[in-house]
């Protein structure tokens, strides 16, 4: 019985190791995982312009202005088309119309330009005085401190913020800049719900007050006459002011023409800073047998233009000067005869005009003069020898530079030119 036990023990025990083995050597299950995806945001970019122009209507520019040169307005009492009017205290003859009909004021009205943009902007106005063909203009002055009584001096201001330009006769005007602020506070990112962003304003802001309001300039003109007691045929200008901004975070470009049939190279580049100024330089424009004389605004100008006063994108064109001619003999050989006389064709140069005579002939192999000066003759290009006294000389030399002498002139520059002789006997 015990046997049995045992036995049936031992039956047991194989019977789980096997069991044991089976589950061990079934077959490993297959690996497996997945794949995430990936969200990626183009870039935002925060900035945001927005300028805001004064808006003018026709009938109250406020550029309107009178010039009373003679003080006649106040010499009436004070009256203008009949009607009395306002003048402004101090009055300084030049007036400008005001909100309130009959009253004038010594500057125009203020024309406010808002910035609501998240980053500073550069306002310029640019302020041109003309007159109408044939017409003369009032002497226009740098300065208010206008005085004298013969002649009348106008003082017109163009400004813009705390920068004032005095206007000239200049075609191109004048032009007066200021910077103005942004205000990023007012601006915010916003979720979209197509899954984008978008840096836009917050709602309010136009009503944002301190530090939030939003920033702005002013643009104005003010003037001054002098008192003279007839003021003449010069006309008052009529003035044209345009206004607009530039980024100075980015660049404007000037382009530059050399301005002639077949340049190589016939254009250039600069890229320059908004609120800096083009120089000029480095653009790689020649032209052979002439000078840069600087750049000019139009193809068919004369006048050039002073670089600081440009700010912004432009077409620039060369102002060429034709460098002086060098100085040369055209007639090469002219013969010398005893007892004649013999004429030597020259060219002096562009620059080179005036010559009147003939200073000295030195020989080249020699160094010494053999015609005396006052042997020579010179006028409108044209050398006459009325000696020969190298005639022998030049017979008799084999050496070629004996024959080669260097004329000299009396003109400033002393210019002189090589000229070969040859004699005949």
């Amino acid at each position: 019985m015990n046997v049995k036990k045992i036995l049936a023990f031992a039956l047991a025990a194989v019977m789980t190791m096997s069991s044991a083995t089976v589950v061990m050597a079934s077959e490993p299950q297959p690996s497996t995982g997945t794949t995430g995806s990936s969200t990626q945001f183009a870039h935002l970019e925060k900035k945001v312009t927005n300028v805001v122009y004064p808006t003018i209507a026709n009938e109250s520019n406020p550029f309107n202005f009178i010039v009373d040169a003679e003080r006649l307005i106040a010499a009436a009492g004070g009256k203008y088309k009949a009607g009395a009017v306002t003048l402004p205290s101090p009055d300084n003859g030049v007036y400008f119309e005001t909100a309130t009909a009959g009253t004038y004021a010594g500057t125009s009205v203020d024309l406010t330009v808002t910035n609501k943009s998240s980053h500073s902007v550069n306002v310029s106005a640019t302020a041109k005085a003309t007159v109408g063909s044939g017409e003369t203009m009032m002497d226009l002055v740098a300065s208010d401190a206008v005085t004298g009584t013969d002649a009348v001096k106008l003082y017109l201001g163009l400004t813009v913020g705390s920068d004032t330009k005095a206007l000239t006769a200049d075609a191109d005007g004048v032009t007066a800049t200021a910077s103005v602020a942004g205000v990023p506070d007012n601006f915010e990112v916003v979720s979209k719900s197509d899954g984008t962003f978008e840096y836009k304003v917050k709602d309010g802001a136009d009503s944002e007050t301190g530090d939030k309001a939003w920033k702005t300039t002013t643009i104005n003109m003010t003037g001054k006459v002098n008192t003279v007691t007839d003021v003449g045929t010069a006309k008052a200008p009529t003035v044209a002011v345009t206004w607009t901004y530039a980024d100075p975070t980015a660049n404007y470009t000037v382009t530059y023409n050399a301005n002639y049939d077949n340049a190589d190279p016939a254009t250039a580049t600069e890229s320059v800073a908004n609120g800096a100024h083009p120089t000029g330089t480095s653009t790689g424009i020649t032209r052979a047998g002439y000078t840069l004389a600087g750049w000019m605004t139009s193809a068919t100008g004369t006048e050039t233009v002073d670089l600081d006063t440009i700010s912004a994108a432009t077409t620039l064109y060369a102002k060429w000067t034709q460098n002086a001619a060098a100085p040369s003999a055209t007639a090469t050989q002219a013969v010398l005869e005893a007892d004649k006389t013999a004429a030597i064709t020259v060219d002096l140069g562009v620059g080179n005009k005036a010559a009147t005579t003939v200073t000295g002939f030195v020989n080249k192999a020699y160094g010494n003069d053999w015609i005396e000066a006052d042997a020579a003759a010179y006028s409108n290009g044209v050398i006459t020898i009325t000696s020969v006294d190298a005639v022998n000389v030049i017979l008799a030399e084999e050496d070629e530079d004996a024959r080669v002498f260097t004329i000299t002139f009396d003109d400033s520059d002393e210019t002189s030119v090589e000229v070969t002789l040859t004699a005949k006997e």
